[in-house]
């Protein structure tokens, strides 16, 4: 199963660096911040472990398929394992 994931979840898959989520979100939207990470990790679960395929060219707006924020352009595919 593929999934295509946005730059900031990239960087969480291939380095295991959520620090990446902190200069999204300040003090004031800590319950944004967590809500997003258990939605990260909830749909990585799902997927399994995650193997990178390559560069996806997608035109127009679309989701990423592990934070579910709205995303423009390109972004990146993983194989999952689940």
């Amino acid at each position: 199963m593929k999934a295509c994931v946005c730059d900031t979840c990239r960087v969480i898959v291939c380095n295991d660096d959520w620090t990446v989520i902190d200069g999204m979100f300040d003090a004031s939207q800590e319950d944004e911040a967590t809500a997003m990470i258990a939605r990260i990790e909830a749909n990585m679960e799902h997927y399994g472990y995650l193997a990178y395929v390559g560069d996806a060219d997608k035109a127009g707006y679309w989701h990423c398929d592990l934070c579910w924020e709205i995303q423009c352009g390109g972004g990146t595919t993983f194989e999952g394992g689940a």
